[in-house]
This record gives structure tokens, C-alpha cells and sequence, in this order.
């Protein structure tokens, strides 16, 4: 199986450190790109769009979902952050006209996970950063106990642990940067018996 991973996009206004008006005729570009490689199918990591308020990032999602739609391929999406601030799960859904509930593809040899955990991000004076669902971890240690062929988990936040130390946004806000249940879910996936690849 060949995929094609397409991830933080960004579709909006420029700003500091991103051309965020650029990202459409990118994906154009790689679409045409894509018709060469033929994949077998695409995967949407999520961060579609740069946030703004509900009215503008409406119209941003629906912008990205026209782009995608030429690709000559299954485009499977999981939400980011970004997708979350002002857009509901629901209208996520309704825009990119699929599901956003967590599913697994059976690609041959090969099982694919779309966790479309919660990514939404908290900011209060109180609370500040992810948090993972009771659900979206059971899920997801339900369907790698379960699993009884190699497995490529892709979501958008991440779980490895490892050090954001150099990372010119991460390493002076790290709580911003993972789930605080990783640990949890590297332990539910280590249970594992079957080899087991994540992707964000």
C-alpha cells in the first residue's frame, strides 16, 4: 500500500512564521504531483485551516475540502487543533462529508487507525493545553488489543514523550504539545501484539 500524508496546512491569513495564504496553490501542485505517485489513498492529519472566528474558518475548511476533492484518491480526515477552535466535530464532518468518529481501514497487510481523538485545545486562566477524552483513549487501547495485523495509528496530537527542547514554538510551551495521558497511551500501546506504527 502507498499513501500520501498531507498534514497542517494552515489555509488562512499570513503571519510570522507561515505563508498561510500560499497553502491552496501547494496542495493544487501536490495534487497534480499525486496523479504521478497514484497512492492508494490520502491521509489529512488535521490543522487544515489557521483559525479565526466561526464565520471565516467556515469558509476556510470549505476552501481546503474543494482542493481535496481533486485528488484522484480516497482522502480520509482527522481533525487538529486548529480544525477545533471555533468548528465543532459535526461541522467538520458536514464540510469534509465524512464521518469524523474514529475508524479502522483494513489496507491488506496492513490495518489503518484514524483516531480522531478530541484535539480541540484549551486556553483559560485555569487550563491550558489537551486533554484526552476517557473514550478516544479507550478506543484506541480497545483496537490495538485487539488488532491481529500490523497496525499504522495517525492522529494529530502526539504521544511520543520525547524532549521539545528546539522547537522554536513547543520548547517554551510544551503543555500545548501532547496529550498529558501520553504516557497512558504509549502503555496501551505497548500491549500491542502486533508491530505498531503511529503517525501525526
Amino acid at each position: 500500500m502507498k499513501l500520501a500524508i498531507i498534514a497542517d496546512i494552515h489555509h488562512g491569513s499570513p503571519h510570522q512564521t507561515k505563508r498561510d495564504d500560499k497553502t491552496l496553490e501547494e496542495m493544487a501542485h501536490a495534487a497534480e504531483g499525486l496523479r504521478d505517485a497514484a497512492p492508494d489513498l490520502v491521509l489529512d492529519l488535521g490543522d487544515r485551516i489557521a483559525d479565526m472566528d466561526h464565520a471565516t474558518d467556515l469558509r476556510l475548511e470549505a476552501e481546503v475540502d474543494d482542493v481535496f476533492s481533486v485528488f484522484d484518491r480516497p482522502v480520509y480526515h482527522v481533525c487538529g487543533n486548529r480544525d477545533r477552535y471555533y468548528l465543532s466535530v459535526e461541522e467538520n464532518a458536514e464540510i469534509l462529508g465524512q464521518s469524523m468518529a474514529s475508524e479502522v481501514i483494513d489496507a491488506g497487510a496492513w490495518q489503518i487507525a484514524l483516531w480522531r481523538a478530541e484535539a480541540n485545545i484549551t486556553w483559560t486562566e485555569t487550563a491550558r493545553g489537551f486533554d484526552l477524552p476517557e473514550q478516544d483513549y479507550l478506543w484506541l487501547a480497545r483496537t490495538l488489543a485487539g488488532a491481529e495485523k500490523p497496525i499504522l495509528v495517525v492522529s494529530h496530537v502526539l504521544v511520543s514523550g520525547h524532549s521539545q527542547i528546539g522547537n522554536y514554538y513547543f520548547q517554551s510551551n510544551p503543555d500545548v504539545s501532547q496529550y498529558p495521558q501520553s504516557a497512558r497511551v504509549r502503555a496501551a500501546r505497548a500491549q500491542a501484539r502486533v508491530p505498531v506504527v503511529c503517525f501525526v
